[in-house]
């Protein structure tokens, strides 16, 4: 009697979960049910998550910070909003290999080595695209705001100030973070250097970065990045560069390679323990995890903005979560 009772008991339950999964996948679409509890269905992908970094304490300032807050142009937001971002705008797996979105159509318009030199930074940012590991191996919350057009910066100071660049130890990633459900998504990863004259990471064209001329003193402690910036600099001859942020194609561009400019001995000694960052700074930010229409290497990227706003968050390879 206690077989047959057991027997039972194990057919109701076996009909109860068919008909709760068929239940599950026609009304609530199990696919996003599964999304939502942190398991990607694809064995490549990567959530975004959450930051649990035993010292993370949310701002002083408040977690406002973390948000965009102005006015998205109507024309961006009905582009989005009609579905156009769909998987052409996030990298996939395939053949052993992460490969940049296919909107940004790299075969026509980037040579071999820099293609296989975006590879190698996918895995770079698939490995960051749990915001987690980022700040486990050293890369620490700007206290800034979130930036218009690029997110929340999350640097790495040894990595600032050790004066080499590569895919795999980015000096700064951006995120976006949901609203709703707190998930850090990667939206970009960053290069600097203390130099005048662009680095050249990829041979691409429009791979030139940009410089931030002048002094930065910058802290940091086991959660937070904080940046000041103190003062202008000078040239050897004299001549006074303002803080300032310069483009490629703006003539003090190539004027920073021959102005020898020079850090004041001064620098950052009102604020012990900080590390001095300057007086030239290239600078290149880099979308390979997600396509952004202004070009791979813009620092503006809109659709950052329209995420923060409408609080929507991807996994690695696209799916909404």
């Amino acid at each position: 009697m206690r077989l047959l009772t057991l027997i039972a008991i194990a057919i109701l339950a076996t009909v109860v979960s068919v008909e709760l999964y068929f239940l599950l996948a026609s009304s609530l679409k199990i696919r996003d049910t599964v999304f939502q509890v942190g398991v990607a269905l694809n064995p490549h992908d990567v959530m975004p998550q959450p930051i649990r970094f035993v010292p993370f304490r949310e701002p002083s300032v408040g977690e406002e910070m973390f948000y965009f807050k102005g006015h998205i142009p109507n024309r961006l937001r009905e582009e989005f909003d009609s579905g156009v971002v769909d998987d052409t705008y996030f990298p996939y797996y395939e053949n052993g290999e992460i490969h940049p979105p296919t909107k940004y159509d790299i075969e026509n318009n980037y040579s071999k080595e820099d293609v296989e030199k975006m590879k190698l930074a996918l895995k770079t940012a698939r490995r960051y695209a749990d915001i987690n590991k980022a700040l486990a191996e050293g890369y620490r919350i700007d206290s800034g705001t979130f930036v218009p057009g690029m997110g929340i910066h999350v640097a790495n100071v040894d990595y600032i100030l050790d004066d080499k660049v590569s895919v795999e130890k980015p000096e700064f990633l951006t995120y976006i973070r949901n609203r709703e459900n707190r998930r850090f998504q990667l939206a970009q990863m960053g290069f600097i250097a203390q130099r005048t004259t662009p680095f050249r990471l990829f041979e691409a064209k429009d791979a030139q970065g940009h410089f931030h001329i002048g002094i930065t003193c910058m802290f940091a402690n086991n959660m937070y990045l904080q940046r000041i910036v103190e003062k202008s600099t000078k040239s050897k001859d004299g001549k006074q560069f303002f803080y300032q942020s310069v483009s490629y194609g703006q003539d003090i561009f190539d004027e920073i390679e021959v102005s020898e400019l020079v850090i004041p001995e001064d620098s950052c000694k009102k604020y012990p323990g900080a590390k001095v960052l300057g007086p030239s700074i290239w600078m290149m930010h880099f979308a390979i995890n997600m396509y952004n229409e202004y070009g791979m290497f813009s620092d503006y990227f809109p659709y950052v903005d329209y995420l923060s706003a409408n609080a929507i968050t991807h996994s690695f390879f696209g799916e909404k979560l």
